[in-house]
Protein backbone atom coordinates (compact mmCIF):
# COMPACT_ATOMS: atom_id res chain seq x y z
CA UNK A 1 0.00 0.00 0.00
CA UNK A 2 2.89 2.58 0.08
CA UNK A 3 2.48 3.75 -2.86
CA UNK A 4 -0.59 4.87 -2.49
CA UNK A 5 -0.72 7.11 0.32
CA UNK A 6 -3.60 9.32 0.95
CA UNK A 7 -3.11 12.73 3.24
CA UNK A 8 -6.15 13.59 5.58
CA UNK A 9 -5.46 16.51 7.50
CA UNK A 10 -8.09 18.14 9.26
CA UNK A 11 -9.35 19.66 13.12
CA UNK A 12 -11.90 17.21 12.96
CA UNK A 13 -10.82 13.96 14.45
CA UNK A 14 -13.81 11.88 14.41
CA UNK A 15 -14.12 13.09 10.67
CA UNK A 16 -10.23 12.52 9.97
CA UNK A 17 -11.17 9.12 11.25
CA UNK A 18 -14.20 8.27 9.24
CA UNK A 19 -11.85 9.78 6.12
CA UNK A 20 -9.08 8.15 6.65
CA UNK A 21 -11.13 4.71 7.47
CA UNK A 22 -12.72 4.67 3.95
CA UNK A 23 -9.59 5.67 1.77
CA UNK A 24 -8.14 2.79 3.52
CA UNK A 25 -10.73 0.07 2.68
CA UNK A 26 -10.38 1.43 -0.78
CA UNK A 27 -6.66 0.47 -0.77
CA UNK A 28 -5.00 3.48 0.35
CA UNK A 29 -2.57 4.36 2.88
CA UNK A 30 -3.79 6.92 5.11
CA UNK A 31 -1.91 9.73 6.84
CA UNK A 32 -3.24 12.18 9.31
CA UNK A 33 -2.15 15.50 10.59
CA UNK A 34 -4.43 17.65 12.85
CA UNK A 35 -3.26 21.26 11.69
CA UNK A 36 -2.54 23.18 8.32
CA UNK A 37 1.32 22.85 9.68
CA UNK A 38 1.41 19.69 9.77
CA UNK A 39 0.01 19.02 6.77
CA UNK A 40 2.09 21.10 4.80
CA UNK A 41 5.11 19.53 6.65
CA UNK A 42 4.14 15.87 5.68
CA UNK A 43 3.64 17.20 2.08
CA UNK A 44 7.05 18.52 2.47
CA UNK A 45 8.20 14.87 2.72
CA UNK A 46 6.10 12.12 0.92
CA UNK A 47 4.15 12.37 -2.24
CA UNK A 48 0.04 11.59 -1.82
CA UNK A 49 -1.65 10.16 -4.54
CA UNK A 50 -4.87 12.66 -2.67
CA UNK A 51 -5.28 14.61 -0.22
CA UNK A 52 -8.24 15.89 1.38
CA UNK A 53 -8.51 19.50 3.59
CA UNK A 54 -10.68 19.63 6.30
CA UNK A 55 -9.64 22.47 7.33
CA UNK A 56 -12.24 25.34 7.70
CA UNK A 57 -11.19 28.79 7.24
CA UNK A 58 -7.30 27.77 7.55
CA UNK A 59 -7.96 25.45 3.96
CA UNK A 60 -6.89 29.12 1.95
CA UNK A 61 -3.76 29.78 3.41
CA UNK A 62 -2.43 26.24 3.12
CA UNK A 63 -3.54 26.17 -0.09
CA UNK A 64 -1.55 29.39 -0.71
CA UNK A 65 1.23 28.35 0.94
CA UNK A 66 1.76 24.81 -0.50
CA UNK A 67 2.41 26.54 -4.12
CA UNK A 68 4.84 28.86 -2.26
CA UNK A 69 6.59 25.64 -0.91
CA UNK A 70 5.41 23.43 -3.33
CA UNK A 71 5.00 19.45 -2.57
CA UNK A 72 3.39 16.29 -4.23
CA UNK A 73 -0.63 15.93 -2.63
CA UNK A 74 -2.19 14.66 -6.12
CA UNK A 75 -5.57 14.76 -6.01
CA UNK A 76 -6.67 18.02 -3.65
CA UNK A 77 -10.38 17.57 -2.43
CA UNK A 78 -11.54 20.60 0.42
CA UNK A 79 -14.01 19.25 2.78
CA UNK A 80 -16.42 22.24 3.47
CA UNK A 81 -19.68 22.47 5.69
CA UNK A 82 -22.66 23.51 3.54
CA UNK A 83 -22.76 27.48 4.32
CA UNK A 84 -18.91 27.48 3.41
CA UNK A 85 -19.38 27.45 -0.17
CA UNK A 86 -17.66 30.67 -0.97
CA UNK A 87 -14.50 29.30 1.06
CA UNK A 88 -14.79 25.88 -1.25
CA UNK A 89 -15.07 28.21 -4.59
CA UNK A 90 -11.71 29.84 -3.23
CA UNK A 91 -10.26 26.70 -2.79
CA UNK A 92 -10.51 25.16 -6.51
CA UNK A 93 -10.00 28.82 -7.48
CA UNK A 94 -6.59 28.28 -5.68
CA UNK A 95 -5.62 24.54 -6.96
CA UNK A 96 -7.90 22.16 -5.45
CA UNK A 97 -9.43 19.67 -7.58
CA UNK A 98 -13.15 19.50 -6.19
CA UNK A 99 -14.67 20.01 -2.99
CA UNK A 100 -17.09 17.60 -0.40
CA UNK A 101 -19.53 19.04 1.23
CA UNK A 102 -20.82 17.94 4.76
CA UNK A 103 -22.48 15.74 5.67
CA UNK A 104 -21.31 13.11 3.35
CA UNK A 105 -21.71 9.59 2.62
CA UNK A 106 -19.03 6.88 2.00
CA UNK A 107 -20.64 7.14 -1.61
CA UNK A 108 -20.22 10.90 -1.89
CA UNK A 109 -16.42 10.52 -0.44
CA UNK A 110 -15.88 7.60 -3.37
CA UNK A 111 -17.49 9.48 -6.33
CA UNK A 112 -15.35 12.73 -5.51
CA UNK A 113 -12.06 10.86 -4.78
CA UNK A 114 -12.28 8.88 -8.22
CA UNK A 115 -13.53 12.13 -9.96
CA UNK A 116 -10.64 13.74 -8.83
CA UNK A 117 -8.25 11.49 -9.70
CA UNK A 118 -9.97 11.42 -13.31
CA UNK A 119 -8.89 14.76 -13.87
CA UNK A 120 -5.56 16.35 -15.28
CA UNK A 121 -3.16 16.85 -12.14
CA UNK A 122 -1.90 20.17 -11.41
CA UNK A 123 1.53 20.35 -10.95
CA UNK A 124 2.39 21.67 -7.02
CA UNK A 125 6.36 21.26 -7.23
CA UNK A 126 8.49 24.02 -6.84
CA UNK A 127 10.78 24.35 -9.61
CA UNK A 128 14.65 24.99 -8.68
CA UNK A 129 15.66 28.43 -9.32
CA UNK A 130 18.03 28.06 -12.21
CA UNK A 131 14.78 26.12 -14.13
CA UNK A 132 12.20 28.79 -12.84
CA UNK A 133 14.71 31.27 -14.65
CA UNK A 134 15.09 29.16 -17.85
CA UNK A 135 11.30 28.98 -17.90
CA UNK A 136 10.63 32.43 -17.26
CA UNK A 137 13.09 33.05 -20.11
CA UNK A 138 11.63 30.64 -22.56
CA UNK A 139 8.35 32.11 -22.30
CA UNK A 140 9.43 36.00 -22.87
CA UNK A 141 11.18 34.70 -25.71
CA UNK A 142 8.26 32.99 -26.79
CA UNK A 143 5.90 36.29 -26.19
CA UNK A 144 8.79 38.08 -28.91
CA UNK A 145 8.86 35.81 -31.48
CA UNK A 146 6.88 37.08 -35.04
CA UNK A 147 4.13 35.42 -34.80
CA UNK A 148 3.33 36.19 -31.24
CA UNK A 149 4.48 39.58 -32.19
CA UNK A 150 1.34 39.15 -34.88
CA UNK A 151 -1.11 37.88 -32.26
CA UNK A 152 -0.29 40.64 -30.11
CA UNK A 153 -1.45 43.25 -33.08
CA UNK A 154 -4.48 41.55 -33.49
CA UNK A 155 -5.09 41.72 -29.97
CA UNK A 156 -3.80 45.87 -29.49
CA UNK A 157 -6.70 46.00 -32.70
CA UNK A 158 -9.56 44.46 -30.62
CA UNK A 159 -8.94 46.31 -27.90
CA UNK A 160 -10.24 49.17 -29.69
CA UNK A 161 -13.39 48.27 -30.67
CA UNK A 162 -16.04 47.03 -27.23
CA UNK A 163 -16.30 43.04 -28.74
CA UNK A 164 -15.83 40.22 -27.40
CA UNK A 165 -12.53 38.45 -28.42
CA UNK A 166 -11.25 34.87 -27.96
CA UNK A 167 -7.69 33.71 -28.23
CA UNK A 168 -6.70 30.27 -29.00
CA UNK A 169 -3.55 27.98 -29.53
Amino acid sequence: MKNRLALVAGTDPEVAQLLGTLLQEWGYDPVYADSGEGALTELGHRRFLVTLFDLGSQCGEILRRLKAQGGVPGAVIVVANPDDGDRAADAVALGADDFLPKPFTADDVENVVKSALGRPRRNWERLPDDEARLRLHEEVGLWRSPKMSEVRDIIEQAARVDVTVLVCG
